[in-house]
């Protein structure tokens, strides 16, 4: 009796997490679901639904490598095919962190899994994303040819300067957040 009092408990904790982040989360409180949901993940991490939802959520926030992490898992884990686009953001994930050629991979195992839609949203970007990482492997074999020169510290100072553009051939216009 002691166990499942104890193990009735600790998931009524964890679901309590669950509807707590799933609230922030639809308030668009991105930050405040990641918390809830990882104090629910350390109760279970194999719950599928709360993995996807954690990688959303860092998704939103642009946390891309621990999304690209808990897509991954979500991807591994669905076994139902509940969550199809998880493989879909793992793609989109590798590619913002620069790992292109797993993209490609991911992409193109999402095309061919959902080729009988060629209709669907999804289905149509992760050809053009597949395509985007062929293009990018090929772009990094080709050396620079553009230079950075920085200029001096009227420009590049210690305040933020943006928004710059050329003034015929001898000044530069630009934007810039000085207190003076």
């Amino acid at each position: 009796t002691g166990f499942l009092l104890c193990t009735s408990l600790f998931a009524q904790s964890q679901k309590q997490f669950i509807r707590k982040g799933d609230g922030y989360f639809n308030k668009g409180r991105y930050y405040n679901a990641i918390e809830c949901y990882e104090k629910a993940l350390k109760f279970d991490s194999s719950a599928t639904d709360l993995n996807f939802n954690y990688a959303e959520a860092n998704r939103f926030i642009n946390n891309y490598a621990v999304a690209e992490r808990y897509y991954q898992k979500v991807w591994m884990r669905d076994s139902k095919n509940e969550y199809p686009q998880s493989q879909y953001w793992l793609g989109i994930m590798q590619k913002a962190n620069g790992r292109y050629k797993e993209a490609e991979k991911t992409f193109d195992r999402y095309v061919r899994r959902f080729a009988r839609d060629s209709t669907n949203y999804f289905t149509k970007r992760a050809i053009v994303e597949k395509d985007a990482c062929t293009w990018a492997q090929q772009q990094l074999l080709k050396p620079s040819t553009t230079q950075v020169f920085h200029l001096d510290t009227a420009i590049n100072s210690v305040h933020a300067e943006f928004g710059a553009m050329p003034k015929d051939t001898s000044g530069l216009i630009f934007t810039t957040l000085r207190s003076d």
